[in-house]
């Protein structure tokens, strides 16, 4: 448990760092694992609103997730980043 708090904390600082705000949406989009949970964790601690994505999903409903949701920023795995290569908002 000490070690989910301490990658959590550390997203939580990353995030902050990078401009997060409580108004802004950010999502996160990763199979169900550990790196979840602390990812999950890690956005409440920075005071985020957090959308789930199930990478799963048909491309055409990710997108519709995404913009209906208005999600910012992604936490995703790197091997479901070519779903999004050439995406434009």
């Amino acid at each position: 448990m000490e070690k989910l708090n301490e990658q959590a904390n550390r997203l939580a600082r990353l995030l902050r760092n990078k401009g997060a705000h409580p108004t802004a949406w950010w999502g996160i989009m990763v199979e169900r694992s550990v790196e979840m949970v602390a990812g999950i964790w890690g956005v409440l601690k920075a005071s985020q609103r957090l959308p789930t994505i199930n990478p799963a999903a048909p491309e055409d409903r990710l997108t519709y997730m995404l913009d209906n949701a208005n999600v910012t920023i992604l936490l995703t795995q790197e091997k479901f980043i070519e779903k999004f290569e050439n995406r434009t908002k």
